[in-house]
């Protein structure tokens, strides 16, 4: 099961390159202080710490205090990818990246480019990840006399990205780019802070051998324990480390060992942690304990992992939800006569659809919440899965309780189905040929073992 890469931007350090604020340097000195201060509450009450970020913000526009001002930008960000709310860590960024062109400070604009690169990497838009991506690695290497912190940013882009090349299961690309984070680490002269980093990174590695390489991802999780053998504070390292332990003892079917090794991370999982790993902690769980014929306890970790779930696709939907709501704004905005060109277009396009969804006997009439999203398949939009499964929210669940390695592609192709949608439909709106989905749809039928005599549409409207 595939787990979500630390992304290690480090909450608990402050970069503070001058001191060419308004105020004297004991106000200021106060103010780190209470940065400090709120940094580590942040670690362990997301929502409290916050709420002291948005006061410490303000107060660092009004003593302009430009340094600060941008540390706690980037926090700010830091907090919404952990909410998974990627419309704030996109405008988020955006400002730090706009602040610190105007102060000239290259180090938190590569930051910005970082997590922005992370926003659209997790909306599944490649191409932007990537190019965000190579846009923080070329600010970074500009920078004359390169500091500890630059270092650290350079390998937190490597991290980031080696996420993008995780998912696909390209592994070995994967290693490639969390050694090279490694390699920005050794040059980092301050021994303490060189262990730290690398602490969180050989987990990183871990995680990643641990889908195919056993005895690697065994060697890389003893390093990580070596520099930290702490197993009684919540941390989400730690927390990481014993899952992946739990993983490979399931693989190796040593359930007991495997049981033990998940009580340890469960435990050790933090307010603050991931929800997307402590997802994969609860599945495997699940797994264990089906195995094992202990269906109550399985049951118990199924309500768990239902829970987290709903947290994780609400979370996804808000987010392009308020997307939607703003492009719905800026289109209040335009004048009369586009207005009516929409209507007019979306007149004909209405026609159009009645009149071959009348044409097609095979297809079932469509309400007006498929046809919004069949309008966001045309669109090629990055929302169409989030709202998807909120019109139905049991398809994709049940389609991988048949078969749990469909992937993001695959489960893509069922909703388009499900929505009735023909090859070539799917081939036009999709930019691909025919070919190509009907291969798509060979693997899907063979995944989902649906008989040949059957028709996939009317299977899929089963679900």
């Amino acid at each position: 099961m595939l787990r979500q890469i630390i992304t290690i931007f480090s909450i608990c350090s402050i970069c503070l390159i001058g001191h060419a604020q308004s105020s004297d340097d004991y106000h200021l000195d106060k103010f780190e202080n209470r940065i400090s201060s709120m940094q580590k509450l942040i670690k362990t009450d997301l929502e409290n710490g916050f709420i002291e970020l948005e006061q410490l913000l303000k107060e660092a526009e009004k003593n302009n205090f430009h340094d600060s001002e941008l540390t706690l930008l980037a926090n700010k960000c830091w907090y919404f990818l952990k909410k998974a709310d990627l419309l704030n860590v996109r405008k988020s960024a955006q400002i730090l990246e706009k602040k610190a062109v105007e102060y000239n400070k290259p180090i938190y604009q590569a930051k910005a480019f970082t997590y922005l690169s992370q926003s659209y990497l997790d909306t599944e838009l490649e191409n932007e990840a990537i190019k965000y991506h190579n846009d923080a690695l070329d600010v970074l290497k500009k920078i004359p006399n390169p500091s500890k912190e630059v270092y650290e940013s350079q390998a937190n882009a490597y991290i980031y990205i080696s996420n993008l090349y995780y998912r696909k299961k390209d592994y070995k690309t994967t290693i490639k780019k969390l050694l090279l984070a490694n390699e920005s680490y050794q040059k980092i002269n301050d021994l303490e802070a060189r262990n730290r980093l690398q602490y969180l990174n050989f987990s990183n590695i871990g995680t990643v051998y641990s889908e195919y390489k056993l005895d690697s991802a065994k060697y890389y999780i003893e390093q990580s324990l070596q520099l930290n053998p702490d197993i009684k504070t919540p941390n989400f390292t730690q927390f990481l480390n014993y899952s992946i332990l739990g993983d490979i003892a399931k693989k190796e079917n040593d359930f007991q060992k495997a049981l033990e090794y998940y009580a340890i991370a469960e435990i050790l999982y933090p307010n603050s942690g991931d929800l997307i790993n402590l997802e994969s902690l609860y599945k495997g769980f699940i797994e264990i304990y089906q195995e094992i014929g202990e269906q109550n306890k399985a049951k118990n970790y199924e309500a768990k992992l239902k829970e987290i779930q709903l947290k994780i696709y609400q979370n996804k939907y808000d987010s392009v939800h308020e997307v939607l709501k703003e492009t719905k704004k800026e289109n209040q905005q335009k004048n009369y006569l586009v207005y009516g060109l929409i209507a007019l277009i979306i007149l004909i396009i209405s026609s159009l659809i009645f009149y071959f969804s009348r044409k097609k006997k095979s297809k079932n009439l469509l309400d007006d919440n498929s046809l919004n999203l069949i309008e966001l398949v045309k669109k090629n939009d990055p929302g169409f899965m989030f709202l998807f499964e909120k019109e139905f929210p049991n398809f994709i669940s049940s389609l991988l309780n048949i078969s749990p390695d469909l992937s993001k592609t695959e489960q893509e192709y069922c909703a388009f189905i499900k929505l009735n949608l023909s090859t070539k439909e799917i081939a036009k709106y999709k930019l691909v040929y025919p070919k190509s989905v009907q291969n798509n749809k060979y693997r899907i039928r063979k995944k989902l073992q649906i008989p040949t005599e059957i028709d996939i549409y009317d299977w899929m409207n089963q679900i």
